[in-house]
């Protein structure tokens, strides 16, 4: 029998996390589900990567949204399926609304189960394709790769925003390449470093704000004054 090294037998959670982390994604935001426990396993043993727990899906989504608008870097929301997916909506929408470069994954049910009103079972992609730039399942763990790549370069294209991509649960421990991630690249796609600032529409006031903190670890008796 012939060994097989580590890049040969990655799963396709391994492969999705080492796209983003190769891209510049630093944090991912969710409330652990176990639909898509793979995922928050690969993202806590990357080294480049930071997990954070958060108490509902909205508000990981708005995190999420308020992290790449701040930083210009998309970063990452992660929930469950249907009910998980129905509470990041708001800040997903949001970022639709704004602009914002970010990416939505999500879990399924397991691939056997989708169209049978399985219980937790949305038509993820039909549910998220008026609030987001691109939408879909992905069927095979071979094919994550290219689908990953295809996402970000929907997210970070001439119309910026929020994509999703929904897993079966069997689909994420399955055996995938990490070359498959090449095999989506298209010549739109950019590493995170190089997506204008200006590509969120509220950048600017970004900016202000990274000088406004600035400001105020310098001062003695700092106060902020908001409008709601």
């Amino acid at each position: 029998m012939v060994a097989r090294n580590a890049a040969e037998s990655a799963t396709a959670a391994e492969v999705v996390v080492g796209f983003l982390a190769g891209r510049g994604v630093r944090r991912c935001y969710c409330v652990p589900g176990e639909s898509f426990l793979e995922l928050i396993d690969a993202i806590d043993r990357h080294p480049k990567l930071e997990l954070v727990s958060c108490r509902h899906e909205s508000g990981a989504a708005f995190m999420a949204e308020a992290d790449a608008k701040l930083t210009g870097v998309p970063a990452v929301v992660l929930a469950t399926r249907a009910v998980g997916a129905a509470n990041a909506a708001i800040g997903v929408h949001t970022a639709r609304q704004d602009r914002t470069p970010m990416l939505v994954l999500l879990g399924q049910v397991p691939t056997a189960f989708l169209g049978r009103e399985a219980f937790q079972e949305v038509d993820l992609p039909a549910f998220y394709r008026e609030i987001t730039v691109h939408a879909e399942t992905v069927h095979r763990a071979d094919r994550a790769g290219e689908s990953v790549a295809r996402a970000w370069a929907a997210a970070t294209g001439e119309r910026p925003g929020p994509a999703m991509l929904a897993f079966p649960s069997d689909v994420l421990p399955g055996a995938c390449s990490p070359a498959g991630s090449r095999e989506g690249r298209t010549s739109d796609q950019r590493p995170a470093s190089s997506i204008p600032p200006n590509r969120c529409r509220r950048m600017r006031r970004c900016r202000g704000a990274s000088r406004f903190a600035a400001g105020s670890s310098r001062a003695r008796r700092p106060a902020k004054l908001s409008a709601l």
